[in-house]
Order: C-alpha cells, then structure tokens, then sequence
C-alpha cells in the first residue's frame, strides 16, 4: 500500500505558487519528508497517473497502482479539465480517494464569481464528494458547508477530517530590505492583506474611513490595501484616489513583492481582515504569527483561527470597523497589551504539522485501509 500525493494543479502552474498551488507546493513536500510510502504523481494531459519530480517539473514514467493504493487531492481541482475522470480510472484499478476542501464559497455566494463558474464549481463538487473515499477540509465550517451541500444534493458525504493549514511566515533579516518611498514613509499605518474583489469587503474599511473623517476624528494611521487585482472589486482603487475623504489617508498596492510584504506586516500596528465569507482566512493567521492584532470579521471560519486573541466586527456593520479601528489607535497602551499576548499566546501551525494531521487521518481511516 502506498500513498500518492497529487502534484497536478502545481504541475500545470507558471511562476511562483500562490494561493491553493502553494499549498499542494508545501504540503506535498512535508508529507515526502515524512513518510517514504508517501510518492509524488501528477495526472497528464492524456489522462494517465505519472510519477513527477516536484524539483524538476517533470513527468515520469506511468504509474500502476495496487488495491487500496492512495491518491490524496489537494489542488485546485475545478479547474482542471477531465480531473474527475482520472479520479474514476483510479478507482477502478482499486485505489481510494482522498480530498481536501477549501471551501463552498461559489455555491453559498454565486454573485462573488464570473457568470458560469458557480454551476461549473458545482458539478465538480458533486462529482467529487461520490467519488471520495475519505476527506479533509481546511476549517469546521468548511467540514459543515460540504456536509449541508452534500445533503441538499441528496449525495452522502464522506468521512471529513478537519486540518489546521501551515502559517509559517519567513522573516528577513532586520533592515535588510530598503523599501520603496512610498512605503517607508507611510508613517503609521494599519494593514490588510487579501486580493481586491467584492468578497474581501475592502469596501467596509473605506466607509469605516470615511464615517470617521465625518465624525472629525484627525489623525488616523494610513490603511495600506495589500492585494492583487479581483474580480468586482468595487472600484477601490479609483474610489480611494478620487474621494478627498479617504484619499490621502488610504493606498492600495498590488505589486508588493514578499521583502516588502515582510516589511508592512512586521512594521503595522494592527491588521484588519473585512472579508464577508471564508473557507480560511489565512492572513488573519499570518498576522498573528507576525505578532500583529488583527481585526476580522465575525463570520465563517475566521472565528476559528484564535477567537481568544483576535478582536471581531461584523462585515456588514461598517460603524463596528470603525470604532475597533478608532479603539485600538486611540488606546496604545490597549494596543500594546492586546499585541504582548498575541506575540506570547500564538503558537501557529507548522506545514509539518499540517501534513503530520494529514498522514494521521489518512491511517486512522478504515474505509481507506482497509477497504
């Protein structure tokens, strides 16, 4: 018995892995360092299950399973064409099938995607659940967003194993990067990362700005949007530079590279995370790890990553965004007993860890082992 990590989504990516293909780039390699039963492949265009070399980037020789082998799925699936198909061939051979899901987003929320990706998110969604063995989601509301899915599409869900994914951020050395003026003459300011598109919300971060300006209040730190560019994004980036309200208080960037990106965290006084609806949300994770107050939204998955150290306003309730923001700026002595615990409480999660819960819920799994 063996078990195959899936390289495919990571296979077909150019440039650097962000997002769903970092995770498979990170996961796969903690779980080959792990264990030696664990075999990197990728499906090829023909359809066929290949050894791949993740340092290469490059196909094998064609792989042959035995009952009760192990493929386990990690990637962005949806996306690749005829995926479903290999998962049926591999069935058929008598291996089982084990799948990480992020997220329902694109059925629970249509209208934050391009016109025809939720039915087609949909499909392969359904497809997946009657073919898996055994699963894992990122977070327990994922688990029960594919459960009510599942049961509102008459399918039975498989066993569902929740997974902490990998926070590790890679600090540079101290004044080792020399950023761009108009980031190291920022001043004081505040930080959210996440891509520029309507179910971030950015949008609640600049009334909040604005419902301030309104009120008088006079010095607020600068907001910096890090992201790149989304999908309906509310016009941001235009609103921000042509309202005198918050232009001049708020920039958005989308060509921040990680030297800089390290540098915004590690130098904020707090974050904020608006977003309406996660499968995750893994910058709230990130600036806890880099020992960052973070402001997020009282919704999904985001109540789980550390509801003890993290502070919550609702994404919909604008005056709730501004009045924690105005709270922790006014308060430096809050905001630096708030930011001692978070730099003393916060553990975070390793990609080690992550794969070690992967390998203990893969071998613990009788339907998967035993048949």
């Amino acid at each position: 018995m063996a078990i195959y990590f899936d390289y495919t989504t990571l296979a077909r990516w150019t440039g650097n892995p962000t997002g769903i293909s970092r995770v498979v780039h990170l996961i796969g390699a903690e779980l080959v360092k792990l264990d030696g039963d664990v075999v990197p492949v990728s499906f090829s265009e023909q359809e066929e299950l290949r050894y791949y070399d993740p340092s290469a980037k490059a196909m094998g020789d064609r792989v042959h399973l035995s009952p009760h082998d192990v493929i386990f799925s990690a990637g962005a699936n949806w996306d690749i064409p005829g995926f479903n198909e290999c998962l049926r061939k591999v069935r058929k051979e008598g291996a089982k099938v084990s799948i990480l899901f992020y997220d329902t987003i694109p059925d629970k929320f249509p209208y934050f995607y391009g016109p025809g990706f939720p039915d087609i998110y949909r499909a392969w969604l359904r497809e997946t659940l009657s073919l898996a063995d055994f699963s894992f989601s990122i977070s327990e509301n994922t688990k029960r967003d594919v459960i009510e899915f599942a049961e509102r599409s008459g399918l039975s869900a498989p066993e569902i194993k929740v997974i902490r994914l990998g926070d590790e951020i890679h600090r540079g050395e101290a004044n080792s990067v020399v950023p761009r003026p108009e980031i190291s003459g920022l001043g004081k300011y505040v930080l959210s990362v996440g891509t520029v598109e309507c179910r971030k919300n950015h949008i609640a971060l600049l009334n909040a700005y604005r419902l301030l300006a309104s009120e008088g209040t006079s010095d607020l730190p600068k907001l910096v949007i890090v992201g790149r560019q989304g999908w309906l994004d509310y016009s941001i980036k235009f609103q921000v530079e042509n309202d005198p309200a918050v232009s001049g208080s708020i920039f958005v960037m989308s060509d921040v590279s990680d030297a800089e990106l390290d540098y915004l965290y590690a130098n904020a006084m707090f974050t904020l995370y608006p977003a309406l609806y996660e499968g995750w949300g893994l910058p709230v994770a990130e600036s806890l790890r880099y020992g960052k107050q973070c402001v997020t939204s009282s919704t999904s998955s985001m109540t789980e990553i550390a509801p003890e150290l993290t502070r919550f306003a609702h994404p919909l309730k604008v005056e709730q965004w501004a009045r924690q923001i105005e709270e922790l700026y006014l308060n430096p002595a809050q905001l630096s007993e708030e930011t001692a615990r978070v730099v003393t409480s916060y553990r975070g999660t390793s990609w080690m860890q992550s794969a070690e819960q992967v390998l203990t819920g893969l071998r613990s799994d009788k339907t998967v082992f035993n048949g």
